[in-house]
């Protein structure tokens, strides 16, 4: 993990594959994914927010050429 010092910015990493599991919680508006190697916690301010992070992590899954979900199931509880 690394943090730049004088702002709240910090950079972890885990390695996360197909067999891990990835649970998730959400209180307010801070949700919680634990796996593995850790956990991270994201606290979005708002709508806005929330949908310009997924709009950047959609982005980065087409970039990789993960972007064909046809054998994902629907994961709501």
């Amino acid at each position: 993990m690394q943090a730049d010092f004088g702002t709240s910015r910090v950079r972890t990493s885990a390695e996360i594959d197909a067999n891990c599991k990835v649970d998730h919680e959400i209180v307010g508006k801070e949700s919680f994914f634990s796996f593995a190697d850790g956990m991270v916690s994201l606290h979005f301010t708002d709508e806005y927010a929330f949908r310009n992070f997924m709009s950047e992590a959609v982005k980065v899954l087409s970039v990789l050429g993960l972007n064909d979900f046809s054998d994902v199931t629907n994961a709501v509880d």
